[in-house]
């Protein structure tokens, strides 16, 4: 009997005797079973390999936590560095990587290998898009899969405004007396503590100020360093004391304006009140202070009475283009907590400078700086538009071989018919021989064009070196960049670059991949045909000042000796400053040379004219190409404000007074292209920012360095106009005008009081003061009787001479200016008033 097919079990294992029984829908069911079958166990036999790979990734991707958090308080400069301190957790297998944000450059990242079970902690610098309010930080795995990821608030900061961050005040004590300065516009004080400081300079420059009452034991070396660095830039550290001075200080004492510091109890701060402008104190305040040995160099702004001891209890001291100073008291503690007089000392201690940088021009911030680098850049034969000689004989050549040439030829062989053949190939003809001679003049080789900027501070031991670099390409094509230093790399976005060719000039913003560390990278630099791209870098690496210098302020000029310490010449040296200039020379190893700078700049040129003269713009030879370019790197030092006449010869800081010198060789940063051996051109220039010293004898403070500030208004007056100014129709405001700290103790001759509307007339020099209509008056506090002197009318003359100058300055350097309006037929006036004084130094 034969076997039924519901009687078999397994269709697969039907013998094949079987299978010719079998009916055809059950042989088509089981053929289909069988392929379907096949093909799961192909699938299956793709897959399993490829599990022990995923595993990681799955596991990885929910066991890494990204906890970022921006430095700073989150806030950094327009154009400038933000610092990310990024902790990393890995609870879960080793897994390598790196951690990835976007910024206006492109893709900024750092590698690191998280073991498991591995905590750490690593910084990431980058340019943030101007208004952005989240940054997020990923981690990727090295397939590019991003894993885990965190966002960090951000904010930028208002540009140029004085910037002020209090370290350690826990109650804001401090931040309200900041605030309740005279000044108006001037935006809050940040909170920060220690652990918001960076390891880098870079992301602090857009903080003009900071004061510390917190525990400065707690910061690592390179947190240190980077505020030295920042305080040699032109930054202002304000130290303060009290019963904590130990911890306050712990960091900061190779830098302080005093040494072997000890604490004195029950310490008399009378003197303390005389420079705050005579602002009484609660009776028989005292407190427990710390004081020292000034330092040389070092200013002392107050001081202790016998009584207590003696010594200084307010001190300042300059470091590099900044200045650090010690306020041996606490202000967040009684008897000052209260005090009014604390905002007005601090209103000395951290001067609003806003007007000063509107008005006398100001360093460029990084941006403008970029930006004005672009000619300097672009300054290489390569990049030279041909001899108009050469294009008219193209062009000529052209149209006779095209028209009349090719005419005559075919007329003559009697073929003018071949003209519809002749004329594409002489057109391709001549597109190649013209593609070949800009292939002579313009070279086949890449080209890297670098002008390195050493920073320095006078004595100091480490540079910030600002490397800008311009890749020329003769073909379109994408660099890989490397330099060999912890460096900060990023884009030069210049739309004054020229455009030779098919070339687009600049990159688009976001197409870079920046790798941060020690060496850094820079891939996908594209370049089209004939064009120039540019980077920038930042470093800061130990170096030894090639300049030594030694000034001093005589009179209205700044004099001094410059003397080259090191083994080889320093090429055009020259000291510069807002709106002054004068070549020193080329130095050689061991020359000594004096030199005196004045502000006397009426013409209103730039600085580089100052120093080579009015005929350097040629760029004929290489020598004429070598001083144009350094032309315009001192212009783009001096920022556009540098040609303004009357600016100050004394301020500190990146605007100046520099002295500058150049090197044709290495720099101690340089730029590499991976994989080449590019034509290099290099300059180096060597930048050393001080405060020259003001000693015994006769000295003139100009109006441009005399901070001002208003005191108070009523009636119909308003401060919202822009810094340092008041708009009146009928009502009164009062200006405090002060003298620099480190001529705090002049003893005035003359004084001369200026009132404008026009703030360039104030504080440049730039036109005549005055200029208001009839029903204005301005007069000066005499601090001895407290009573208001007349100085006249200022709709009649603008500058005012003032009698018995040492009476209208009190104790702490301050003048008190008082202008009212009673009610101008025209509406009102924007006022705007400054001072020049005359003195000596004791």
């Amino acid at each position: 009997m034969q076997p039924r097919i519901g009687t078999v079990r397994d269709p697969y294992l039907v013998a094949p005797a079987q299978v010719g029984r079998l009916s055809p829908d059950a042989l088509r069911t089981a053929l289909l079973i069988g392929l379907a079958s096949a093909l799961l166990a192909g699938l299956l036999s793709l897959a399993v390999p490829m599990l022990p790979a995923m595993r990681p990734a799955v596991r990885a991707a929910g066991s890494i936590v990204v906890t970022p958090r921006a430095l700073v308080g989150g806030r950094f400069g327009q154009g400038g560095w933000l610092a990310i301190s990024v902790d990393l957790r890995n609870d879960g297998p080793p897994v390598s990587g790196a951690i990835v944000a976007n910024g206006s450059d492109g893709q900024v990242r750092r590698a690191v290998d998280l073991p498991a079970g591995a905590r750490k902690q690593l910084a990431l610098y980058v340019h943030p898009e101007a208004f952005i309010r989240t940054l997020k930080v990923t981690f990727v795995g090295s397939d590019g899969n991003a894993l885990a990821s965190g966002d960090a608030q951000v904010q930028v900061l208002e540009s140029g405004v004085s910037q002020v961050a209090v370290i350690g005040d826990s109650a804001s004590i401090l931040r309200s007396q900041l605030a309740a300065r005279a000044a108006p516009g001037l935006p809050q004080p940040l909170a920060l503590s220690p652990a918001d400081l960076p390891e880098r300079p870079e992301p602090l420059a857009g903080l003009a100020t900071v004061v510390w009452a917190g525990d400065s034991g707690s910061l690592t070396e390179p947190q240190r360093r980077s505020l030295e660095r920042w305080i040699a830039g032109g930054g202002n550290l304000v130290v303060l004391g009290g019963p904590d001075w130990q911890a306050r200080t712990a960091a900061f004492t190779d830098i302080l304006p005093v040494s072997g510091l000890t604490a004195r109890d029950g310490a008399s701060l009378a003197d303390l009140a005389r420079f705050a402008g005579n602002a009484a104190l609660p009776t028989g305040a005292t407190a427990t202070i710390a004081s020292g040995a000034p330092r040389d160099g070092a200013i002392a702004l107050a001081d202790l009475p016998a009584a207590s001891g003696g010594g200084p209890l307010l001190t300042a001291i300059s470091h590099g283009g900044g200045r650090v100073t010690f306020l041996g008291a606490d202000l967040a503690s009684d008897p000052l907590r209260g005090w009014r007089g604390a905002p007005l000392l601090l209103g000395r201690l951290v001067p609003d400078n806003r007007l000063a940088l509107q008005f006398t021009g100001g360093a460029p911030v990084d941006l403008e700086f970029g930006a004005m680098l672009g000619q300097a850049l672009s300054n290489i034969p390569a990049l030279e538009v041909p001899p108009a000689e050469l294009l008219v004989l193209v062009i000529v050549g052209y149209i006779l071989l095209i028209g009349p040439i090719s005419y005559i030829v075919l007329r003559r062989r009697d073929r003018r018919d071949l003209a519809w053949v002749t004329a594409p190939l002489l057109v391709l003809i001549f597109s190649a021989g013209t593609y070949g001679i800009g292939w002579t003049l313009k070279g086949s080789q890449v080209i890297v064009n670098e002008v390195d900027i050493i920073r320095v501070a006078a004595g100091g031991d480490a540079a910030s070196v600002q490397s800008y670099a311009g890749v020329f390409s003769p073909s379109r094509s994408s660099y890989d960049l490397t330099v060999r230093a912890d460096a900060l790399l990023s884009a030069v976005n210049n739309s004054s670059f020229v455009r030779l060719g098919n070339g687009t000039g600049n990159q688009p913003a976001g197409s870079y991949v920046i790798e941060q560390g020690n060496p850094a990278h820079l891939r996908g630099l594209a370049v089209s045909v004939f064009g120039l791209q540019a980077i920038r870098s930042d470093a800061v690496v130990p170096y030894q000042p090639d300049l030594e210098i030694d000034w001093r302020l005589e009179g209205d000029a700044v004099t001094g000796t410059i003397h080259n310490g090191s083994q080889h010449a320093v090429d055009d040296v020259a000291v510069i400053g807002q709106g002054a200039g004068v070549m020193v020379g080329t130095l050689q190893p061991g020359a000594r040379r004096d030199f005196r700078l004045v502000s006397a700049n009426l013409n209103g040129s730039p600085v580089s004219e100052l120093i080579y003269g009015s005929n350097g713009n040629q760029q004929d030879t290489p020598e004429q190409r070598t001083f144009a370019m350094r032309r315009q790197v001192i212009d783009a030092l001096t920022g556009y404000g540098g040609k303004f006449p009357g600016a100050p010869v004394t301020a500190a800081g990146s605007g100046g007074p520099m002295v500058v010198g150049w090197r044709a060789d290495a720099a101690p940063v340089a730029i590499d292209v991976d994989g080449l051996a590019p034509q290099h051109y290099r300059q180096s220039m060597e930048v050393i920012s001080g405060r020259p010293r003001i000693t015994p004898g006769a000295i003139s403070l100009s109006p441009a360095s005399l901070p001002v500030d208003i005191v108070s208004t009523a009636g119909d007056a308003s401060t919202q106009q822009g810094p340092g100014g008041v708009f009146m129709s009928k009502g009164e405001a009062v200006f405090r005008i002060s003298l620099p700290l480190e001529a705090a103790r002049l003893q005035p001759t003359e004084l001369t009081i200026l009132a404008s509307q026009d703030p360039g007339a104030v504080f440049a020099s730039f036109g005549n003061p005055g200029g208001f209509p009839p029903g204005f008056r301005v007069a000066i506090l005499r601090p001895a009787t407290g009573e208001w002197d007349d100085l006249g009318d200022p709709s009649l003359n603008g500058s005012m001479t003032v009698t018995n100058a040492a009476g209208a300055i009190d104790d702490g350097g301050q003048i008190l200016v008082r202008v009212t309006a009673n009610g101008p037929a025209n509406g009102g006036a924007q006022v705007f008033v400054g001072a020049q004084v005359r003195g000596v130094m004791p």
